[in-house]
């Protein structure tokens, strides 16, 4: 895992010896001006990696609110989505 201020990205999981692939990505920022300059809002992020090397598949859902940076402001966002 790492961690910046209350921020923290987590990766787990393997590439196993015939190269299938399983991992698991979670990203919890509840604040982003602690990790990115000029950046504010918090995101949350799940997504999950599978198949092979030569041909993954990345599932994933992610979540933001009251993101800003410069003069863009978005209020919510969330998306989810697969590719393979």
């Amino acid at each position: 895992a790492i961690k910046n201020g209350d921020n923290s990205l987590t990766l787990h999981g393997q590439l196993a010896s015939d190269k299938s692939l399983d991992f698991e990505l979670k990203i919890n920022a509840p604040n982003l001006g602690q990790s990115i300059a000029n950046v504010e809002g918090k995101i949350s992020a799940d997504a999950q990696v599978s198949g092979s090397l030569e041909q993954p598949q990345l599932s994933y859902k992610l979540t933001g609110q009251q993101l800003s940076f410069a003069d863009i402001s978005i209020q919510r966002a969330q998306g989810s989505g697969e590719v393979t």
